[in-house]
């Protein structure tokens, strides 16, 4: 396919540390998603301070926090994510406020131990009310 803009395709890429490395290159991630529940490649580019622009689509708003950790266009809207990567590229000191808190809320809400300590706490919860209940 040709671009009417330079370009490399990476492929698929399976290597952990090189996918982090062109995420962590990379200064924008446009993810043009019509359909996602949740945004595991958002995910992965905030924690390597690589912010997103995207569609508000399924679960994107919980993972890409609009204006936060991200920019978030209505799903479709092409204009939109365009301007978006437009004020990015013009606004560097929004592009790395961006970037920082994209990588603190990924962190801070989906990291792996985060995940776990809330599984945990809804395991105990349920073994509580099961206790009372019978």
């Amino acid at each position: 396919m040709e671009f009417p803009f330079p370009s490399t395709n990476a492929g698929f890429i399976t290597d952990m540390n090189k996918l982090a490395g062109l995420y962590s290159a990379a200064d924008i991630f446009l993810n043009p998603t019509l359909q996602d529940v949740l945004s595991n490649v958002a995910l992965e580019s905030m924690a390597c301070k690589t912010p997103s622009v995207t569609f508000r689509t399924g679960g994107v708003p919980e993972v890409v926090l609009d204006g936060r950790t991200g920019l978030v266009a209505p799903q479709g809207d092409l204009n939109q994510m365009a301007g978006h990567c437009e004020r990015l590229i013009r606004d560097g000191k929004l592009l790395l406020a961006l970037a920082e808190e994209g990588r603190q809320h990924a962190e801070q809400t989906f990291s792996y131990p985060v995940i776990a300590a809330r599984h945990a706490a809804l395991y105990e919860e349920t073994l509580r009310e099961y206790r009372r209940e019978g």
